[in-house]
């Protein structure tokens, strides 16, 4: 049913898309509305749940930590089901960034999430390709794991940074490499998807 312009200005657009789009929108300074914040801190979960096995030492030295990692705790058992439901966590959050409809901060952070996740992990690859037997040592005396841990401390450390950030309205594109990369992807126009 296709409706003419004198029709369609009557069309009535319903409350939900009114509110959301209320939402959407700034304040007077230019910055997001809270909502939107909350929105952009979220895909930021994905690392955190996706290495939360990662942080047991974290919660051995420090058992306050870890009411933070047992809230995460279903997530990471979800990811950790099948590498298929990473992959599909990894898509649904890029196929959101590609979505132009999404103000630039979520689209941004949602990019952001993925590639820190993938960056977490990249030690521990580089180390199985290159090791002679798995998780050997070095001569520099670390390990396999001990690479794995320290890499998603910084991981942590970013993903902090990067809450902190979003709280205050800004982009958190002060992380090296990972920022100018997602920067790159968000302005390149995607697929469409209707």
């Amino acid at each position: 049913l296709r409706l003419s312009p004198a029709e369609s200005s009557r069309v009535e657009e319903p409350e939900w898309r009114i509110w959301l789009r209320r939402q959407f929108s700034t304040d007077a300074g230019g910055l997001p509305s809270p909502f939107v914040r909350f929105l952009a801190c979220l895909p930021y979960i994905l690392p955190l749940a996706d290495g939360g096995d990662l942080a047991q030492p974290l919660i051995n030295a420090f058992p306050f930590c870890g009411s933070f990692f047992w809230v995460l705790s279903p997530l990471t058992a979800l990811l950790d089901v099948s590498d298929l439901a990473k992959e599909a966590a990894f898509a649904l959050l890029l196929i959101l960034a590609f979505k132009q409809d999404l103000p630039r901060i979520i689209r941004f952070n949602l990019s952001q999430a993925v590639y820190l996740d993938v960056t977490c992990y990249a030690p521990a690859i580089l180390l199985e390709v290159f090791a002679p037997t798995p998780w050997a040592e070095y001569d520099v005396g670390i390990s396999g794991p001990e690479v794995l841990f320290w890499s998603y401390m910084l991981g942590l450390v970013t993903v902090a940074y990067c809450f902190w950030s979003n709280a205050r309205g800004f982009e958190p594109d002060r992380v090296p490499i990972v920022s100018t990369i997602t920067d790159y992807i968000v302005d390149t126009p995607g697929p469409r998807w209707q």
